[in-house]
C-alpha cells in the first residue's frame, strides 16, 4: 500500500518511528537512579549494621529500574489510570513524611546535653568481637567526653544481646567506657532493652532519682526520637547530647528515622 495516497496512515508510521528526546531522557534517568539505589543498598548491607533496612533501597531501585522499561517502552498509558493515581499518591505522601519528619530532625543534630546533669544514658547500637560498631563509637566517645567533664553524673548502658552479637551491647559499652577512662563504679548496666523504648524504659528504673536529670547519648539522626520517647514515658528533665555518625551512610539514617519515627507514632509511643 502507497501510504502517500493516505496521509493519515503516513503520520500515524512516523510518529511510531519517531523516539522522543524527553522519552529517552527520563527513561535513562529512571536506570541512572536505579542502579544508584540497588547500589547504594548494597553498600549499606556490606556495613553489616544488624538491621534489613538495606531491602528498602534495592525494593527502591527493581521499583525504579521498572519505571525505566515502562517509560522507554512507552507503557505509560498501558498502566491502569487507579494504579498510576495510587502510586502518585504514595510518591506525594513519602515526600510529606520526609519532609515533616527531616524537619523535626535536624534540629537536635547540635544538641551538646544539660551540663551537670544526675545520669548519662547511652542507647545501645550493634556491637562485634572486634568491639562496638563504629556508629556507636560515636555515641560512646560524646558520653565519654561528657562524663569526663561532669564527674558526678553516673552513667546507664543500654542494650540486649542480639542474635548476631557476641555478648551485650551494654558489655560491650562498658569495656569500651572503661577502656576511654570511666570508672567502672559509674557505669550501670541494663542488659533487657531491644528497642529504643525499651532503652529509656527499663533504664528509667535506674536512675538515682525518679527525677534526676538526664542526658541522652545517641547519634544527631536519633536524638529528636529518642527524646520524643523520653517525654512520653515521664521523664521529667531529659535533654540530647548528639553525637556524630558516619557520613556515608546518613542518607539511609535519616530514612530509616522517618520510617520509625512514623511507626513510633502509630503505636503511641512517642509525642
Amino acid at each position: 500500500m502507497n501510504t502517500d495516497e493516505y496521509p493519515i496512515i503516513r503520520r500515524r508510521d512516523e510518529r511510531k518511528k519517531t523516539v522522543s528526546p524527553w522519552r529517552v531522557l527520563f527513561s535513562a534517568i529512571f536506570f541512572l537512579l536505579a542502579a544508584s539505589a540497588i547500589g547504594y543498598g548494597a553498600f549499606v548491607h556490606a556495613a553489616n549494621s544488624g538491621t534489613g533496612f538495606y531491602l528498602v533501597w534495592i525494593g527502591a531501585g527493581a521499583f525504579l529500574l521498572l519505571l525505566g522499561f515502562v517509560t522507554a517502552g512507552n507503557l505509560r498509558r498501558k498502566v491502569p489510570m487507579v494504579l498510576r493515581i495510587i502510586f502518585a499518591a504514595l510518591v506525594a505522601a513519602g515526600i510529606i513524611l520526609v519532609a515533616v519528619t527531616w524537619s523535626l530532625i535536624l534540629p537536635h543534630f547540635s544538641d551538646t546535653g544539660k551540663p551537670g546533669a544526675d545520669a548519662v544514658i547511652v542507647l545501645g547500637a550493634q556491637v562485634r568481637k572486634s568491639g562496638p560498631s563504629t556508629i556507636l563509637k560515636y555515641r560512646l566517645d560524646a558520653a565519654a567526653a561528657y562524663l569526663k567533664e561532669n564527674p558526678d553524673a553516673v552513667c546507664i548502658v543500654s542494650g540486649a544481646q542480639g542474635s548476631n552479637e557476641p555478648f551485650t551491647e551494654a558489655q560491650g559499652m562498658k569495656e569500651y567506657l572503661v577502656k576511654q577512662g570511666i570508672p567502672a563504679k559509674k557505669i550501670i548496666l541494663e542488659e533487657k532493652a531491644e528497642n529504643s523504648a525499651e532503652n529509656l524504659s527499663y533504664s528509667r528504673k535506674l536512675l538515682p532519682e525518679e527525677d534526676s536529670s538526664v542526658v541522652l547519648v545517641t547519634n544527631n539522626f536519633h536524638v529528636y526520637r529518642a527524646l520524643s520517647i523520653a517525654r512520653k514515658q515521664g521523664y521529667s528533665d531529659a535533654s540530647g547530647l548528639a553525637a556524630g555518625s558516619p557520613k556515608a551512610y546518613l542518607l539511609n539514617n535519616m530514612l530509616y528515622e522517618s520510617a520509625a519515627i512514623l511507626k513510633n507514632t502509630l503505636l503511641g509511643t512517642m509525642n
